[in-house]
């Protein structure tokens, strides 16, 4: 009986070592948290290249802006060549908004991945774009 009550033991030690893990995507700094941050991402509608064009970050937490951040940026690179990834730092605009000004060199399809640290938080995602052919 007492080594029935020793094994138990030690398998509730091991197991309440255990954390429960988080998503790839957002990862809790701190333990008090409101929600989330949420990240709208706006693009132009459409991107020519060798043109600069502005990307917006809008970060909210339960539906109110969120102005302040310790880190807002995004990495960009030309799809299946992340190795060659450039990381831009974002500005803040106002309301929630955070600026990137952009010039893509070459048209094709792109990836952006935004990361954003802020409220105890870091956020991040991939987004998906094209750029098309440039001025004549």
């Amino acid at each position: 009986m007492r080594r029935f009550l020793f094994i138990i033991s030690i398998l509730l030690f091991i197991f309440s070592g255990c954390e429960h893990s988080t998503s790839h995507h957002q990862h809790g700094l701190h333990e008090e948290q409101n929600g989330m941050i949420d990240v709208s991402v706006k693009l132009p509608e459409e991107i020519k290249a060798e043109i600069p064009f502005i990307l917006e970050l809008h970060l909210t937490q339960d539906g109110n802006s969120v102005n302040i951040a310790d880190d807002v940026r995004v990495d960009v690179w030309k799809d299946r060549d992340e190795a060659k990834k450039t990381t831009y730092e974002a500005r803040f605009d106002k309301d929630g908004i955070f600026l990137v000004e952009l010039k893509i060199d070459q048209s094709g399809a792109y990836k952006l991945m935004y990361h954003v640290t802020a409220k105890g938080q870091h956020v991040m995602s991939e987004v998906l774009f094209v750029v098309g052919e440039g001025a004549e």
